[in-house]
């Protein structure tokens, strides 16, 4: 599956042993209760979730049981959406592929995938079987990927935290899940506690910082600058976030420490 598997509003659907090649699940508007399960597979990124908190509350469970899949991707991405009781037993690491250059995405023997209950699949014998119809078929066009399972650098090499919530630089199609274009920018806080500064604040997970009184804020390294420039001497913020792909404003009215570095 080269695109993501977008799954929106529905009850009891199971989603188990695929691979989504440089891309993820991306629910959308799920409900309470709903019965859904994705689990066993093995995917490229975090989840990519939009209006999830419409009928869940922001820590709460998504679905039925979305566990035992397999990142291809850093720890990070795997834990993401632990609050929601996701991922609790899946593992991330290199999948082992056979030959994804060529198209052969089976894994290995000893891929640590078929921990998590992935089980190869016959990768030949499967789309439109007419002949008419196989002849139109183009010859599958191979994305180049890439196995990075170390812990993302998100700001020029440095991992930076603050309030307790670890930052990243949104991009591409990480936008549209925030429900903004791909040339929008911002901060994003993700990570953090429900007891955190942050969340005492009144900062969600998931976040994207797009301005504080009102400056724009196209990066970590933007607001970097910005708090250390106004640190001790200012005391008033206005935040404006894209929260549940809406735009939120609110004022926090006490000074704000600068950002951490994670060694």
């Amino acid at each position: 599956m080269k695109g993501g598997l977008k799954m929106r509003e529905g009850y009891d659907r199971i989603a188990s042993n695929n691979i989504i090649v440089n891309n993820s699940l991306h629910p959308h508007v799920w409900y309470q209760h709903s019965g859904d399960v994705f689990k066993n597979n093995i995917i490229f990124m975090a989840y990519r979730p939009a209006v999830m908190n419409k009928s869940i509350a922001q820590n709460g469970k998504w679905g039925k049981e979305l566990d035992y899949n397999f990142f291809v991707s850093d720890q990070e991405n795997k834990n993401r959406f632990n609050q929601n009781d996701c991922d609790k037993n899946s593992l991330n690491g290199d999948p082992l592929f056979a030959d994804a250059d060529k198209g052969d995405f089976s894994v290995k023997d000893a891929s640590p995938a078929l921990q998590t209950g992935f089980s190869n699949f016959d990768l030949m014998h499967f789309g439109v079987t007419k002949p008419a119809l196989k002849a139109l078929a183009k010859t599958p066009v191979i994305d180049k990927i890439t196995i990075n399972t170390e812990t993302i650098n998100y700001a020029r090499g440095i991992v930076y935290t603050w309030l307790g919530a670890l930052l990243k630089e949104p991009v591409g199609e990480e936008l549209s899940a925030y429900g903004v274009g791909y040339d929008e920018a911002g901060v994003a806080l993700v990570n953090f506690a429900n007891g955190s500064q942050a969340a005492k604040l009144g900062f969600k997970n998931g976040d994207l910082i797009q301005k504080i009184n009102g400056m724009k804020l196209k990066n970590i390294f933007e607001l970097k600058e910005y708090l250390r420039n106004k640190t001790g001497d200012k005391k008033s913020f206005i935040f404006e976030v894209i929260r549940n792909q809406k735009i939120a404003v609110f004022t926090v009215n006490e000074s704000l420490p600068p950002l951490s570095e994670v060694k």
